[in-house]
């Protein structure tokens, strides 16, 4: 669907590339979880319909902050090209993982 509607590619571009990539991915993925967590909710028979309500907004706010955030992480890195490793590089990544594993266990 990338490739077809959102420039392949080339997608992260430009604004309107980026605004397509987001509908693409957003509303399609994050409203078939959502729908598919809801009947396994209900099937579950739990709360009745108002908690089934919670639980759809809920997984359907999760699945398209996952799809907003990791995607274009995911589009972004696999389309990259590589770039020859050095030592410093290995030292700032080796840093920057380390001061964000301290930063989400301070909190």
């Amino acid at each position: 669907m990338i490739g077809r509607w959102s420039n392949g590619r080339k997608t992260f571009e430009t604004p309107a590339g980026i605004a397509k990539f987001a509908l693409i991915s957003f509303v399609p993925t994050a409203m078939i979880s959502s729908i598919v967590a809801l009947g396994a909710f209900i099937l579950g028979d739990n709360d009745g319909f108002a908690g089934s309500v919670v639980t759809w907004a809920t997984w359907w706010l999760a699945d398209g902050a996952g799809t907003l955030i990791i995607a274009p992480v995911i589009v972004l890195w696999a389309t990259t090209p590589l770039r020859p490793f050095f030592k410093w590089g290995l030292l700032e990544t080796v840093a920057v993982f380390v001061l964000s594993i301290a930063i989400g266990v301070g909190q």
